[in-house]
């Protein structure tokens, strides 16, 4: 069973600390957590591990960690980037063929107009919850799950339910308003939406503007106490298969009796043309989509020794805008995702997705089609949903799939939060007649 109340310690002894000092507590934490227990409570020998921690105070060349991987020496830098540039291929190609990735798509689903996006987020929910319980049992990756789940949960030291529900409830608002999502973004302008420039911009700078607030927000909204326990097993006192494969199964049966109730073919925007080859193919059902960006997190958990998301790596972009001198007085925040492989995976991994959008789109021919919000809505709303997300500590991919996918307590909280904030502002948008 994964240890949370170990992490949970270490949170406490240094709760007087400034977030200046996270970079410190984040890379301590990941050695205690694998250094002293495994998934199933098991001692474990830092020889046997795939990373080894450094513990100095300062970001130098890497963010948390250096890799030093217990693998074959095929697994180079160079390959590990490979994998998640090819990765973020499959999720931009996913994206685009679930057609998740068109605005007036997730606009819809929060007046339950359509229900692709919700069919393809549950689907890649319960895909990633049977994937990490595979990596979670099989004895060669079981030491990779820890390591991953160690390095997502880390990022909770300052967070609470607070956090979780309001940055959540912020990101599924600026979802609503521009009509995407962090990770749809990039989809987006591989795809060639119009107006997605504005709506890119308005992710940077939702980054930007929450790195040089992080310590204030920190300050105001940071728990007295920190939670006992982070993982929703370790609450049980049990295992996390015990946990991830019936929850799977709960998602599974909710996405498929949806499916049966609303067809995928009686939403599409248009029909597929017959004889086209599947990749030629306007859509894909969401559901095999859903599953295909769950599928990712096998090789991201073997490659980056993390879990998929996609907003930090707005924050590794505008960190490159300032040296590391300006960094260290204007947000420590940033200067921790400036540097080292841990950070740029996931700018690789994004930056895959826009290749594998414009490789879909151009395939099947609808390059540029899909319609559009203002360039006021797409900055504003990403603006919005990149701050909320960095405030909740992860994104639509990070809470939905990766959160609920390592039983993060917290990611419970900013699920919910993100759609209740979604449903509300497309409520409001409908009612006041700019939806």
């Amino acid at each position: 069973m994964f240890s949370a109340r170990l992490s949970t310690s270490y949170c406490e002894e240094n709760s007087d600390k400034s977030s200046a000092s996270d970079v410190t507590f984040r890379k301590r934490l990941v050695a205690a957590e694998k250094t002293v227990f495994d998934q199933n409570g098991n001692a474990l020998c830092k020889a046997s591990l795939s990373a080894h921690v450094q513990e100095d105070s300062e970001c130098e060349s890497s963010h948390y960690r250096s890799f030093e991987p217990n693998f074959p020496i095929m697994w180079s830098t160079r390959y590990r980037i490979a994998v998640c540039i090819a990765a973020g291929v499959v999720f931009g190609l996913a994206m685009e063929k679930g057609r998740v990735f068109e605005p007036f798509n997730i606009r819809n689903q929060m007046l339950f107009q359509r229900n692709i996006m919700m069919k393809m987020f549950f689907s890649a929910m319960a895909t990633s919850l049977l994937c990490l319980t595979v990596l979670s049992l099989i004895p060669s990756t079981r030491h990779l799950f820890d390591a991953a789940r160690a390095n997502y949960v880390c990022r909770f030291k300052t967070k609470g339910a607070l956090t979780s529900s309001l940055g959540g409830w912020m990101l599924g608002m600026g979802m609503a308003i521009s009509g995407s999502c962090p990770g749809a973004v990039l989809t987006q302008v591989g795809a060639g939406v119009k107006n997605c420039e504005y709506t890119l911009l308005g992710c940077l700078v939702g980054a930007l503007i929450y790195g040089l607030t992080e310590k204030q927000v920190i300050r105001n909204t940071r728990p007295q106490a920190p939670a006992k326990e982070v993982s929703c097993d370790g609450r049980a006192k049990t295992s996390y298969y015990r946990v991830a494969l019936p929850l799977a199964c709960v998602v599974a049966a909710f996405v498929l009796t949806v499916e049966y109730v609303v067809p995928w073919k009686s939403e599409l925007g248009q029909p597929n043309l017959e004889g086209s080859s599947f990749l030629a193919l306007y859509g894909w059902p969401p559901l095999v989509a859903g599953m295909l960006v769950g599928l990712l997190q096998i090789p991201i958990v073997i490659a980056a020794e993390e879990t998929i998301g996609g907003s930090s790596g707005y924050c590794t972009l505008v960190s490159q805008l300032f040296s590391k001198e300006t960094l260290k007085g204007i947000s420590p925040y940033l200067l921790s995702y400036k540097y080292g492989l841990d950070n740029w995976w996931q700018v690789f991994y994004i930056g895959g997705a826009v290749g594998g959008a414009f490789l879909s789109s151009t395939l099947s021919g609808t390059y540029g089609s899909a319609s559009e919000v203002s360039a006021i809505s797409g900055f504003t709303g990403a603006f919005i949903m990149v701050y909320g997300s960095r405030l909740a500590g992860g994104c639509t991919s990070g809470h939905g799939l990766s959160g609920i996918g390592t039983l993060s307590v917290f990611s419970f909280y900013t699920v919910p939060a993100m759609f209740a904030g979604g449903i509300a502002t497309g409520v409001v948008m409908k009612l006041a007649g700019v939806f």
